[in-house]
């Protein structure tokens, strides 16, 4: 789904980090969790999403890496944003001091749900936190979508 300048970030993203994991066990790692999540996210009904005060959606993810090395570990999925319906997705992993997300909303297209990523973004301890400026970023991206629906039609036939 593109950002608010037409561009499709997740997509460059996901392009980018796959270039560097062809040449990095730590970046193939990093990629396999998120296509991990993302793949669990074509499952997950819109009802079982968060919300604000309720459970955190806690998943465990398994990865195989250049088919020999397994890993596991439990992340926090998923997070409601202060402005509904935007989430984020979640994969941190701590001991690479690495913490992924991608803003989302659910959108319901001729009574099949998609998941629309907007803003993927690592949040870097020390630094000024994104999160803020993305959720309203992505909640214009929502809004758009709802009142233009049609320019984005070719988005969910692919």
């Amino acid at each position: 789904m593109p950002g608010h300048t037409g561009q499709d970030f997740m997509s460059d993203y996901l392009h980018d980090l796959a270039q560097a994991a062809n040449l990095s066990h730590r970046e193939n790692i990093k990629l396999n969790f998120i296509t991990a999540a993302l793949s669990l996210m074509e499952v997950i009904p819109q009802a079982d999403l968060p919300s604000r005060n309720g459970e955190p959606f806690k998943q465990v993810l398994t990865i195989d890496v250049d088919e020999k090395t397994s890993y596991s570990q439990e992340f926090e999925l998923l997070k409601p944003l202060a402005k509904q319906p935007i989430y984020e997705l979640r994969v941190d992993l701590r001991q690479y001091n690495w913490y992924f997300r991608a803003t989302f909303f659910p959108k319901y297209i001729e009574g099949q749900l998609y998941y629309c990523f907007v803003y993927p973004f690592e949040k870097i301890p020390g630094q000024p936190d994104p999160t803020n400026l993305m959720r309203d970023q992505t909640y214009n991206v929502f809004d758009k979508v709802k009142f233009h629906q049609s320019d984005y039609a070719h988005y969910f036939n692919e």
